[in-house]
């Protein structure tokens, strides 16, 4: 085999299988299978996978012999790292060597080892299902903003199976994602122009490498100024049950297993079940400031006051290491008074996720409560449903899990 290709190509393919390799050195899933093929569209494939995901990439690339070979990538990586973009790299494997050379301008590396044999990825990549039907094509800048105004809150523990997923909803012309970390229920949602419907719970470790494929197809020139699009695909098991999503472009095609747990129902819809008790309009910047000041002084490192009052939000901090004070001014008029302890790092996340220049914050009748949301859905629309310090120090109760039914704390509400 032998092909030729971009650095930049090569090294942005490699950033997106990276998230689907064994990082043992020893493991089968270690090994990148390359696959160059002649013809019309001369390309070099790109293959890994690990126990939970694959990733199969096309690179545009000229070939002179079509082959393949599997290899350890972490000893092309560094090489790849100190070449210039705009570098054209050669590979080749002669027919009776078992390994690969590469030639980058004065940039020689005589023997990449082969991995052995390459018939089992091979067989793999013939089971994905490139051609399958029922796929849903989303706007690339739509998925990526319900993302990115959610991912931060997905839960990190290994504990409440299903919260460490990010839920992925389509119905009446709408995309929605959810995350919880127990504490903040971040909910996004945009205008699709879709019929179709879709419910997928994508575990939140697989969204680094969806994100990838995101910013990658972002940065490419769209025929016709088009926006630019993904399909997404859920495949199910013998029984019908989801155990599969795919993500794919005309590119890049990336799959995942599911992990079998669901996101807890009863947090769907939970910013919606609040009853707002006051509230009032603040530039998300200037909040975002005040917080980033108070943070030092923040008792336990995390608690701040936040007191609502004559149409100003006042926020106060302090313990042993000294006492904080500011006051942010609304906009617009009030709807009444409110004040409580919030933890100033979910206040960071959220508005650091939001994007618009206004929020809205709302006090709750719910006292372990309060709701901050911004934007429209035909542009983009965040909520962030946060416990207050009184959930904190009540019985551990998942901000996510508790019956919509109840009447104190409501869905949602820790």
């Amino acid at each position: 085999m032998k092909f030729t290709c971009s650095v930049s190509a090569l090294r942005e393919a490699l950033v997106i299988a990276n998230y689907t390799l064994d990082k043992r050195k020893d493991s089968e899933g270690s090994l990148l299978y390359l696959e160059s093929v002649a013809g019309k569209k001369p390309r070099v494939f790109m293959f890994s996978t690990c126990a939970t995901a694959m990733t199969l990439l096309r690179v545009a690339a000229t070939v002179e012999r079509p082959g393949n070979i599997l290899i350890q990538p972490r000893l092309l990586e560094p090489v790849l790292a100190t070449l210039p973009p705009e570098e054209e790299v050669t590979f080749e494997r002669k027919e009776d060597k078992d390994f690969l050379s590469m030639k980058a301008g004065k940039v020689h590396i005589k023997r990449l080892p082969s991995g052995g044999s390459t018939d089992l990825m091979k067989d793999l990549i013939k089971c994905l299902p490139l051609t399958a039907t029922g796929m849903i094509t989303i706007p690339v800048p739509k998925l990526r903003d319900v993302i990115d105004r959610t991912l931060t809150f997905a839960y990190k523990g290994e504990d409440y199976n299903g919260m460490q997923n990010l839920f992925l909803q389509i119905a009446a012309k709408k995309l929605e994602a959810y995350t919880t970390n127990r504490n903040v229920l971040a909910h996004a949602s945009i205008e699709l122009d879709t019929d179709q419907a879709l419910e997928v719970n994508i575990p939140a470790k697989s969204v680094p490498a969806m994100k990838s494929i995101l910013q990658k197809i972002a940065r490419q020139e769209q025929p016709d100024g088009k926006e630019p699009e993904v399909r997404i695909l859920v495949g199910t098991n013998s029984d019908g049950q989801p155990s599969k999503f795919f993500v794919r472009t005309d590119d890049v095609f990336y799959g995942g297993v599911l992990c079998g747990y669901q996101f807890p129902k009863s947090a769907i819809g939970g910013d919606s079940k609040l009853k707002i008790e006051s509230t009032v309009m603040l530039n998300r910047e200037e909040f975002l400031g005040a917080l980033n000041r108070a943070k030092p002084f923040c008792k336990d490192q995390k608690w701040v006051d936040v007191e609502l009052k004559d149409n100003a939000m006042t926020l106060k901090a302090g313990g042993e290491q000294g006492e904080y004070e500011d006051q942010i001014a609304g906009y617009g008029k009030n709807t009444g008074e409110g004040s409580t302890t919030l933890n100033s790092e979910f206040l960071i996340g959220a508005l650091s996720a939001a994007k618009e220049e206004i929020v809205n914050f709302h006090f709750t009748t719910v006292a372990r409560a309060v709701y901050m949301e911004s934007g429209i859905e035909t542009k983009g629309r965040s909520s962030y449903v946060m416990s207050t310090a009184k959930a904190d120090k009540a019985p551990a109760k998942p901000v996510a899990s508790a019956p919509a039914a109840a009447p104190e704390p409501v869905a949602a509400a820790a």
